[in-house]
């Protein structure tokens, strides 16, 4: 997942990964056929992060961009149903999920990904959230603190984000690529602590699982497509902490969340 290596649902389907893969670009803007159908059920079993339930969901053409961990929702019915970022507003009553996959805004096509529903996965917000807590929309598309009217029921935080992980990298001078031999426990936002190598304020902007190693390209948080120059460095430890100072990813455990509803 930007995490270990994906896996196929369906034969021919597109992998449950984190990596850019998992998103499946429409190559016509009517009577597309998308390789999953949108809004099926799947159960899958990750080795970093355990079982997961997750559907396959169609974001529409000149969508904004979603972030890893994006707290989302869907609407309408049949071929006619979308995903978008859950809004900031109180009582909503609605099921919820979190994107597995970082999908950028495309003007053009509709856009098919992966979100969870069940499991552990990381949701975005903007602040830290105490392990063990509840919590609620904060934001748009994002989670934090509980205010009256918009909780996410059914979810847990089981670990702040400032949870970290080292990993031993290979970096190529003047490229914004880096290696890594085992990229579990990674995600795309993520951010990787500055040192001799790295400069401040860099993040994962994809993960490419297609090699061995896989290959991890580096962004900075104001934009991912700046690259990165970085010495030369061969076998250095990496730390990737899930956040930055501005993004937060709280490890979280939900079982088919939804919104909270009316408050009589």
């Amino acid at each position: 997942m930007a995490i270990s290596p994906g896996s196929f649902p369906l034969l021919g389907s597109q992998p449950v990964t984190n990596s850019f893969v998992g998103v499946e670009v429409a190559t016509s803007t009517s009577g597309y056929v998308p390789l999953v159908n949108p809004y099926e059920n799947f159960q899958v079993n990750n080795p970093y992060w355990g079982s997961w339930e997750l559907i396959r969901v169609r974001i529409p053409a000149g969508s904004v961009a979603f972030k890893c961990g994006a707290l989302v929702v869907w609407t309408g019915a049949g071929n006619n149903m979308i995903t978008t970022l859950a809004p900031n507003t109180a009582n909503q009553g609605a099921p919820c999920g979190f994107m597995l996959n970082s999908v950028p805004t495309n003007a053009s096509f509709d856009q098919y990904a992966w979100v969870v529903i069940s499991g552990v996965w990381v949701g975005h917000g903007l602040a830290f959230i105490a392990s063990g807590a509840s919590f609620g929309v904060s934001g748009v598309g994002q989670i934090g603190a509980l205010t009256a009217g918009k909780q996410v029921l059914s979810a847990k935080v089981c670990d702040t984000a400032s949870l970290s992980i080292i990993k031993s990298a290979n970096i190529q001078a003047g490229s914004p690529v880096i290696t890594v031999a085992d990229s579990s426990g990674l995600f795309v936002g993520q951010n990787i602590a500055s040192n001799s190598a790295i400069p401040v304020n860099t993040v994962i902007a994809s993960i490419d699982q297609s090699t061995v190693p896989s290959k991890i390209r580096m962004g900075q948080t104001a934009n991912p497509a700046i690259p990165v120059l970085a010495t030369q460095t061969i076998g250095t430890s990496l730390l990737f902490v899930n956040n930055d100072g501005t993004n937060f990813y709280s490890t979280i455990h939900i079982s088919r969340p939804f919104l909270q509803g009316q408050i009589t």
